[in-house]
């Protein structure tokens, strides 16, 4: 638990915390009021394409979780691993590389897929 205590807008904000503890966070850090943001902001492509690629990861690994328990029994753990580690390698390659947005919502999916092995 925490209280917070504010002055003028661009300010810091003092938040104290329960065990002493002080930290100063800027006012505007947090993204602002939501209902300050512009119209369609929410269902821009730009914002989509944020939400995509920050669950990408979590929907392949979490997935894949389900199949390579039973992959790793039929197929041997240590291809399953190296098998992997090269998808995963490939994929952050491809990530750190692409120039659009859905390339790299797939190559995050990917990374999950190989994560989870």
């Amino acid at each position: 638990m925490s209280s917070t205590q504010s002055s003028n807008q661009g300010e810091d904000v003092k938040v104290v915390h329960t065990d002493g503890t002080i930290n100063y966070v800027d006012r505007d850090a947090g993204g602002g009021d939501a209902a300050k943001m512009p119209d369609g902001y929410f269902t821009s492509p730009q914002f989509i394409g944020t939400v995509l690629v920050a669950t990408a990861w979590t929907l392949g690994s979490s997935i894949s979780f389900l199949l390579f328990g039973r992959l790793s029994d039929i197929f041997g753990r240590k291809y399953l691993v190296v098998g992997t580690s090269v998808l995963g390698l490939v994929s952050y390659i491809i990530g750190a590389v692409t120039q659009n947005v859905p390339t790299l919502i797939a190559a995050k999916l990917i990374i999950g897929i190989a994560a989870a092995g």
